[in-house]
Order: C-alpha cells, then sequence, then structure tokens
C-alpha cells in the first residue's frame, strides 16, 4: 500500500493496451527523471522506459 506523500501530478495523455503503454505527462517530476526510476503512479509503482518532450513512458500489463 503507499503510503507516502504525493509530490508532483500528472495527466495520462496516451495509452496503448495492446502493446503495454502509458504515456504520463509530469513537466514537474522531468528533470528527475530516468529510463530506469521507479514512479508510483496512482499507488503502482512504474518503471519509467522512456522520457520525452516534457512526459514518460512506462509499460504496464492487463494485471497492472
Amino acid at each position: 500500500m503507499f503510503g507516502g506523500i504525493i509530490r508532483n501530478r500528472g495527466k495520462l495523455t496516451w495509452v496503448d493496451l495492446r502493446r503495454g503503454v502509458l504515456r504520463i505527462q509530469a513537466p514537474g517530476l522531468m528533470h528527475r527523471l530516468s529510463p530506469g526510476d521507479s514512479v508510483s503512479v496512482d499507488g503502482v509503482c512504474l518503471t519509467v522506459t522512456r522520457r520525452r518532450l516534457g512526459e514518460f513512458h512506462v509499460d504496464v500489463t492487463s494485471e497492472t
């Protein structure tokens, strides 16, 4: 269970369930993110797979 403090807010900008990819826009967080970093999104720990133009990508599965 996530019990941390919310430090930034983001916006889900794109979903591709077939490939299992989410894109999330989070300008206030981008200067600190790199591929391989973990981010809690709505209490779910996800790994950043790509970063570009003010948004980051994460891979998800149907269980996520």
